[in-house]
């Protein structure tokens, strides 16, 4: 009786990975050596803007994470010179998702404050056009049907690795930070995060 072969998933649909790790694949985030955080920053400031900005200016998600390293104690996003959306942080606050209404494709501006109600950072990032969010949230769904009986965590790490691919970081972090109930080792590399981009 001749052996069949399992069924292959769509064309259009990303591959699994089962041999990727939030270690591994979170390793491959660094920015190139010597390169500075994106934004402008005033001297003597240890505030500095990561996520969006020091390896991706782009991101698929119309909610964001913002990552910074720092005590800022304001955030804002502006479009356009207008603030549309602010929030007040806590001194040992070091990100945040973004919490307004679903964002556009467009450029924005993020700005963070120091204790002292000071601007002292300011990072432009885009979010992508529609017509390339529809597709990749088509293939989302795909890659996410492959696995049925995978955990909030291990879905966030493929999704994760899937972003990876395609150098769409502020993503691979969005979906690192989202987790809920995360692992013994994300949650170590969650805290190692800021020091690992500045």
């Amino acid at each position: 009786m001749p052996t069949q072969t399992p069924p292959q998933p769509p064309v259009n649909s990303p591959a699994i990975n089962p041999d990727i790790t939030w270690t591994i694949l979170l390793s491959q985030a660094a920015p190139p050596a010597g390169t500075p955080p994106g934004g402008s920053r005033g001297s003597g400031n240890d505030i500095v803007p990561l996520i969006p900005g020091a390896i991706s200016t782009e991101t698929w998600s119309n909610s964001p994470l913002f990552l910074w390293q720092g005590a800022a104690r304001q955030i804002e996003l502006t479009a356009a010179t207008s603030v549309i959306w602010s929030q007040r942080l806590t001194e040992t606050t070091q990100h945040c998702f973004y919490t307004g209404a679903p964002l556009t494709s467009s450029s924005y501006e993020w700005i963070l404050y120091s204790p002292a109600k000071v601007a002292v950072s300011r990072v432009a990032f885009r979010v992508m056009q529609p017509e390339d969010q529809s597709k990749i949230a088509a293939e989302l769904a795909a890659l996410e049907a492959q696995l049925p009986a995978a955990t909030p965590e291990q879905l966030a790490l493929q999704r994760a690795n899937y972003f990876a691919e395609r150098q769409l970081w502020s993503d691979v972090f969005r979906e690192a930070f989202s987790v809920t109930e995360p692992s013994s080792e994300l949650s170590a590399l969650l805290e190692a995060i800021p020091n690992m981009l500045g």
